[in-house]
């Protein structure tokens, strides 16, 4: 899966910054048990300088490596102990001359044993998100904006309902267990809207949203795939936490769009990562437009959730509101 040189760069400049920042944390707590201390500041000490002190009196002698080694490791735990104890009786907490890495398994250096760590490659897929999302022209809402009172009293207390349900369903994401959401409804009944609440909510969680029109995403694979373009966006899709599709079926359908359609929903499906999707198209409309794989996953494998009410852009802007439904 390849990256582009930029989100590579931001991946590798935020680890920069937690290792600079575990480091000054821990630089900051020195210099306090320095001057308030200094019994347990040499005690510190003496477990940095183990290693080489040890190295040239062993070593130096023509001793055994592995004794050294040995002498040196008893020599450290016996002074980090004495300091972890010390540190506690005088209420610092065991661990306040630990350094906090924000990754402990790779220490934040993004490689454990030569090989990428999940915290680096999770940094990799939230800038290429980002970076996908940046050339969108979504724009993200909150929960809060949504209000029932701009739909006809008659499907109020259906919407109202949907939107309770929908902010659920973010605020309880998960990964490995939430369900894939069809959004359907007429133009202007309030998906995107609400699709772009979810992936707020997502983003503030720290979850990677890819959000895409089912028109733009289409365009940027297709240019993809013939050479008109050096990005990714099938790596950023793939592989981010939630991918919201936004009006399926406006795109303009093709071999090429169908072939990528059913591959996105196959893969996603099969490695248990969950779409969101939203349609002008009703149930029906959707099996004429595309073939039986796709109509098979999208039935089979997704909750629809039925937005109902006219096109309320209409009626805001009759309003005079310019908010983006």
């Amino acid at each position: 899966m390849g990256y582009p040189k930029e989100v590579i760069d931001a991946a590798q400049n935020e680890l920069t910054e937690r290792q600079q920042k575990a480091q000054e944390k821990y630089e900051q707590n020195l210099m306090l048990i320095r001057i308030k201390e200094p019994e347990i500041y040499e005690l510190e000490q003496q477990v940095r300088n183990t290693f080489f002190k040890l190295s040239l009196q062993i070593l130096g002698k023509g001793g055994n490596p592995q004794e050294a080694l040995r002498q040196i490791e008893q020599e450290n735990r016996r002074s980090q102990e004495l300091e972890r104890r010390f540190l506690k009786e005088k209420g610092y907490g065991e661990d306040f001359l630990t350094v906090h890495y924000f990754c402990p398994l790779c220490k934040d250096t993004g490689a454990v044993e030569g090989k990428n760590c999940k915290c680096y490659t999770d940094l990799l897929k939230k800038y290429a998100a980002k970076q996908l999302n940046s050339l969108l022209s979504i724009k993200l809402h909150s929960f809060d904006e949504l209000k029932t009172d701009i739909y006809p009293d008659s499907v109020k207390t259906k919407m109202g309902n949907n939107f309770l349900y929908l902010k659920n369903y973010a605020e309880n994401f998960s990964c490995e267990t939430t369900q894939s959401m069809l959004l359907i409804g007429g133009t202007g009944t309030g998906k995107t809207l609400v699709s772009s609440c979810i992936a707020k909510t997502l983003t503030e969680h720290g979850y990677v949203v890819a959000f895409m029109s089912a028109f733009e995403m289409f365009k940027r694979l297709e240019n993809e795939n013939f050479g008109r373009a050096d990005t990714d966006t099938l790596a950023t899709i793939s592989s981010c936490d939630l991918l919201i599709i936004d009006d399926l079926g406006a795109e303009f359908k093709t071999n090429f769009t169908e072939a990528a359609l059913y591959n996105i929903l196959n893969q996603r499906i099969n490695n248990e990562k969950p779409l969101l999707i939203s349609t002008n198209l009703s149930i029906g409309e959707i099996k004429k437009m595309y073939n039986e794989r796709i109509f098979s996953r999208i039935l089979g494998c997704f909750t629809p959730v039925k937005f109902e009410g006219r096109d309320i852009r209409i009626d805001m802007k009759m309003k005079g509101s310019n908010a983006n439904i």
